[in-house]
């Protein structure tokens, strides 16, 4: 959690090693994400897209998807993101 200012906040999810959306619930991860002005960042969102798809009818949602193709090792600058 991160304060942007006096009233908003940050949250940064790394749902990595989050095997279902009911984990996800179970958490209270969901409850950090419906927060009234707060700013979400979500790794590896696949688990929860179905509820993360629900939301965008009232809530505002930037998909980024970043892929590195192979030749990122020799240099990591060419990363391509799209945004959905």
């Amino acid at each position: 959690i991160y304060s942007i200012d006096d009233c908003r906040r940050l949250y940064h999810f790394d749902l990595y090693r989050i095997v279902s959306q009911n984990q996800f619930f179970e958490l209270g991860f969901d409850e950090y994400l419906l927060t009234k002005d707060a700013i979400s960042i979500i790794e590896w969102p696949e688990v929860i897209l179905p509820f993360l798809k629900s939301l965008c009818a009232t809530t505002e949602i930037c998909f980024i998807r970043l892929e590195y193709p192979d030749y990122v090792e020799k240099n990591p600058e060419n990363r391509v993101a799209y945004f959905e």
